[in-house]
């Protein structure tokens, strides 16, 4: 199994794994996961790995800090704009049947036109 690397923070008011939401301390469902950490087992579940899989957890001690959720950041991804031309494909490998004739199939699309009927 591959490695996975997770990151702990433990602040003055919770822990949070990878910077996701808070933890709290006083919350009693986290008394349990707090204890599995104790005694070097990571809860699959939180740390998103599978059972038995191989875990690096990195700790971070900030408790003499409060948590301060990150700013949410709007419209955060990639720039594609409605109505913008869809982009190239990879042509496919030559050594392929089955792309050979998808070829065909997608020059045959690149043909049909659109029509419309508007009713008065």
């Amino acid at each position: 199994d591959e490695l996975a690397i997770r990151h702990i923070t433990f602040w003055r008011d919770g822990f949070t794994f990878d910077d996701v939401a808070l933890m709290r301390y006083d919350d009693s469902a986290n008394i349990d996961v707090l204890k599995a950490i104790h005694a070097g087992q990571a809860p699959p579940s939180l740390l998103n790995v599978r059972p038995g899989q191989l875990v690096e957890l990195q700790v971070t001690k900030r408790t003499d800090e409060d948590y301060v959720p990150p700013k949410i950041k709007p419209f955060s991804g990639t720039d594609n704009r409605l109505g913008a031309p869809v982009p190239a494909a990879v042509p496919p490998s030559s050594g392929s049947a089955s792309s050979t004739s998808n070829s065909g199939a997608a020059a045959d699309a690149s043909n049909i036109a659109p029509r419309f009927e508007v009713d008065q």
